[in-house]
């Protein structure tokens, strides 16, 4: 306990006192401390949980990132790669309107990155193993966690006749959280 001035008669009264011995003038309500020791844990856990909440919310309202928007005509046997950094989360669509397409994704090979089709008419691409490998497809929508590294997105044509050579609209959209 401590002693304080009485803010009337300028007399000497205990803090803990409600009012001055000597005036009898209440004394204001006692300024809190900002905080007691007793509440310092509380207060810094509750703080950790808000900074926690705070930063999940700016992470589920911070839209992705458009690594590619764009629509393509593809006739049979070529194709279009994009180059992509590992590391994140892709969210891949591709939509063929009125053929196929063979998608890949997988990690690139420095040797080799040209669209290259083989004997069969697929594409290598220039890729080692792939994370995603579909085909035949005319709709695909998917999430995929990439690691680091350097990633490539081939979307193909494939070789369907030998007289003729149809081409199909293909729209490509890869976002990246």
């Amino acid at each position: 306990m401590g002693l304080v001035l009485c803010a009337d008669c300028k007399g000497i009264v205990s803090d803990a006192a409600r009012a001055c011995p000597r005036c009898g003038a209440p004394r204001p309500e006692r300024a809190r401390k900002f905080l007691d020791v007793s509440a310092r844990p509380i207060f810094l856990i509750l703080l950790a949980l808000s900074a926690g909440v705070a930063y999940a919310s700016m992470r589920l309202f911070v839209p992705p990132q458009q690594i590619v928007d764009q629509s393509v005509r593809l006739r049979e046997g070529e194709c279009v790669t994009y180059d992509m950094r590992g590391d994140a989360t892709l969210h891949v669509e591709v939509n063929s309107v009125s053929k196929p397409v063979d998608v890949v994704i997988a990690e690139r090979n420095p040797i080799e990155t040209a669209c290259k089709p083989t004997r069969d008419g697929a594409s290598s691409g220039g890729y080692s193993v792939p994370l995603i490998s579909r085909r035949r497809v005319r709709t695909l929508v998917t999430n995929t966690r990439l690691p680091s590294g350097h990633f490539g997105l081939t979307v193909m044509r494939p070789k369907e006749s030998l007289l003729f050579e149809e081409s199909a609209q293909v729209s490509i959209r890869v976002a990246r959280d």
